[in-house]
């Protein structure tokens, strides 16, 4: 039955402790492009994206985008953003905070923030909506 709520016994007929449980890992792998750069990709994602079998080395991990479109999508991107409720309770946050030894943010530097033209829809739209998140960080405690 896969679906119970009985507990496994061991071979000693024993109910096992749930800290035996086991745990599954997703696979990941490394993928250097051509310009150096590591990606880390699952598994799928490394079998569908076009790479050099014997190096191990993507053709193109990016999506041929222009700078337009690229612009085109952040906007969509920051919008969506901006109206959802998690950057409403940011926002709310980070003003209720006192403005005793707080000081003024001007700039800001995102590492880690992944390709805004990453192959995948899916990891550049993180990639946007983070930007956007550190924008909206700026601008809050900008004032």
């Amino acid at each position: 039955m896969p679906h119970t709520n009985r507990k496994k016994k061991d071979s000693d007929g024993r109910a096992r402790a749930d800290s035996q449980k086991k745990f599954s890992h997703s696979k990941r792998e490394y993928i250097t492009s051509e310009d150096g750069w590591t990606h880390v990709v699952d598994k799928s994602w490394g079998s569908m994206l076009s790479k050099d079998k014997s190096h191990g080395v993507l053709e193109n991990p990016l999506a041929d985008m222009t700078l337009e479109e690229m612009v085109k999508e952040h906007e969509r991107y920051s919008q969506q953003w901006e109206s959802s409720d998690a950057c409403a309770k940011l926002k709310k946050i980070l003003l209720s905070t006192k403005n005793e030894g707080r000081c003024i943010v001007e700039s800001a530097i995102c590492l880690g923030l992944g390709s805004l033209q990453a192959l995948p829809m899916e990891w550049r739209r993180s990639s946007h909506t983070q930007l956007a998140a550190l924008i909206t960080i700026r601008d809050t405690l900008g004032k």
